[in-house]
């Protein structure tokens, strides 16, 4: 949304690129790296054509499908231990950053407004679970009354015409036209009852 202005040609976007570095393999296939664009479901030769690109480093790659320099990076990122001069300089920024009182402040308050974020959505993930199991409950609860109500008044029914007419418990069933299927049911229902 930031990358136009509104009612510009989506032909303005320019190229963007999402990297995401996992400690661990999301596809369990051995790649350091995994690389997604926006397709067609239906129509899988279908592109976008937004230039968008998901690219997902996996620390823990066995594949030789990415340059030494970036294994080495990813090595660095899984075990902290400098491999070359690269990940060397890297640590050295690191550290001064870390020693940075100011820089350090603002990662405070980020991670602050971070772990605030996660546990809002975390509580309202369960005051929606929670509210969503009560309305599925008293649905449930009412469907059961209701098939319960019912039960008792056929078992009312049949018992009134047995009594009134003499009628077994066949005819009594034929009479209130009891399916076949709840036969049986409302045969143990009855006798229960009794």
């Amino acid at each position: 949304m930031d990358m136009i202005e509104k009612g510009e040609s989506y032909s303005k976007l320019k190229k963007n690129v999402i990297i995401f570095i996992c400690r661990y393999d999301c596809f369990g296939k051995g790649r350091y790296m995994y690389t997604f664009e926006n397709r067609c479901i239906q129509e899988s030769d279908i592109r976008y054509g937004d230039e968008t690109q998901k690219i997902i480093l996996n620390t823990k790659g066995t594949q030789n499908d990415v340059s030494l320099a970036l294994r080495k990076f990813l090595k660095y990122i899984e075990t902290g231990e400098i491999q070359d001069e690269y990940t060397g300089d890297l640590e050295r920024e690191v550290d001064k950053i870390i020693k940075d009182d100011e820089w350090r402040d603002k990662l405070m308050t980020l991670e602050e407004e971070m772990n605030y974020q996660k546990e809002y959505f975390f509580n309202k993930g369960i005051n929606l679970g929670v509210e969503k199991g009560m309305k599925q409950g008293i649905e449930q609860g009412i469907e059961q009354g209701i098939e319960q109500g019912t039960q008792n008044t056929t078992i009312d029914h049949l018992r009134n015409l047995m009594a009134s007419t003499g009628m077994s418990i066949e005819q009594a069933m034929d009479a209130l036209m009891i399916n076949m299927d709840d036969r049986e049911k409302y045969k143990a229902l009855l006798v229960e009852k009794e």
